[in-house]
């Protein structure tokens, strides 16, 4: 970061170039030599990106490690002179990268982004991940798995829920949820290196029982997902899935294979917000404090039933938050017949009044 005196600075400011950096005409002229052909600064690419595949899609960008705030929460406070101005400046560019980067994934694009050092010291791996990135070869799910030597038990948590999201979803806006979890998650727990890893962009043929649907009708979420039931129904008539949740592992391990995708986990620690827009919710929840066998078993170990149950009764709350923030077109929810009569018809009187109360029309 900046240690340099004033005139250190000024010095070196007054030789940047904001375009044509030496890193970027060096990735450039590598690709080049690839036969890979490109446009530089293309101004009708949002951002002006350093490299643009139009074709494919594909943006490339040559970050200063300095200016676009590499490792910044730690590093600002290298900064000695001037920091109001540097911290301003730079945050600013970290802001802008992040929105150029989230308005390409909303478009289907993919955006790859290169640290200078990295272009320096790893010259190959970046060429390498620009190719796999504009390639339209497309890999077996089982494969590339094979290779990055992933053991699904090893990896039904959160981290690799975001890879396998973004994975099948890295054309189109969903992709925007999933970029950054996913990326931190493939390079610290699978690749283990600091340069881009490039598999978060492979383009993956799904060798799986229930692949996802090539030209989807509409968009939904599938939660308290079990393994997958009601996911299938509305994949095939041309649903889109672009999140799950599914908290018992042996239930995501059969998810994973059956769809290539592994779920979040407990929904109520999973924050409105990090969920993708959808037109339909889907959510099979609990039973147990409602069924009349799992009401009769609380009884009779002294239990609590119904929304009383904490642990499972409170659960359609959880659901309830989610429409009042994403506010899909529909929702479809599945329990037992005992919901309609349980605590004298008190607690589905809740449940219809929560719904109506978010605008919403109840059919059973």
């Amino acid at each position: 970061m900046d240690v340099l005196t004033t005139e250190q600075r000024s010095r070196n400011m007054k030789a940047i170039k904001s375009r044509g950096t030496k890193d970027e005409v060096l990735l450039a002229k590598a690709l080049w030599k690839k036969g890979l052909r490109y446009r530089k600064n293309d101004k009708t690419v949002l951002g002006k990106p350093d490299l643009t595949f139009k074709k494919s899609k594909v943006a490339v960008f040559v970050d200063s490690e300095f200016f676009h705030g590499k490792d910044w929460e730690s590093e600002k406070y290298r900064i000695q002179t001037n920091r109001e101005f540097w911290w301003k400046k730079i945050e600013s560019n970290i802001e802008r990268d992040t929105y150029v980067t989230n308005q390409h994934l909303r478009n289907g694009w993919k955006v790859l982004r290169f640290w200078s050092k990295d272009v320096r010291k790893n010259l190959d791996l970046c060429v390498n991940i620009v190719e796999q990135a504009i390639s339209t070869e497309m890999g077996l799910y089982s494969e590339i798995k094979d290779e990055l030597q992933i053991i699904i038990d090893k990896h039904l948590n959160d981290g690799f829920a975001s890879l396998t999201h973004y994975w099948q979803n890295h054309e189109n806006g969903a992709s925007e949820y999933f970029y950054k979890p996913a990326k931190e998650y493939l390079s610290a727990e699978i690749l283990q290196i600091a340069a881009e890893p490039e598999q978060l962009y492979l383009p993956l043929k799904y060798d799986i029982p229930f692949p996802p649907t090539t030209k989807p009708q509409f968009k939904f979420i599938d939660l308290f997902a079990g393994i997958g039931g009601i996911r299938l129904a509305y994949q095939n008539i041309g649903g889109k899935c672009v999140f799950t949740s599914e908290w018992n592992k042996f239930a995501k391990k059969t998810y994973e294979a059956n769809f290539g995708e592994v779920p979040f986990g407990d929904i109520t620690d999973i924050d409105e917000k990090n969920i993708p827009e959808h037109d339909v919710l889907l959510a099979g929840f609990p039973c147990q404090p409602f069924s009349i066998a799992g009401v009769s078993k609380k009884n009779a170990l002294g239990r609590n039933h119904g929304f009383l149950d904490e642990t499972q009764g409170t659960l359609f709350f959880d659901i309830a938050r989610i429409l009042a923030f994403k506010k899909p077109k529909s929702f479809m929810l599945e329990n037992v017949k005992n919901l309609v009569s349980h605590d004298k018809g008190n607690t589905f009187k809740v449940i219809k009044k929560t719904l109506t109360e978010l605008g919403y029309s109840i059919f059973y």
